[in-house]
């Protein structure tokens, strides 16, 4: 677990966050350059990534992990 600013986190929950649409969407909207396109500190800190309690996050895993092992 990763803790972000007092709040327990799930390493698997935020790498499927980071995966997710919702994340790439804000990633995609704050990227600036031409060659080398990037995303500023200040603005990464501003994006937002939801936080359920970490029982949540873990049954969120859990039902991710089921689905992926239907394909």
């Amino acid at each position: 677990m990763l803790p972000i600013k007092g709040i327990n986190t799930n390493n698997n929950f935020l790498y499927y966050v980071f995966l997710s649409d919702l994340f790439f969407n804000q990633i995609k909207r704050e990227m600036h350059g031409v060659n080398l396109p990037r995303v500023s500190p200040t603005k990464l800190g501003e994006l937002i990534i939801p936080l359920p309690p970490l029982s949540e996050q873990s049954r969120i895993i859990t039902r991710i992990r089921q689905l992926f092992t239907l394909f």
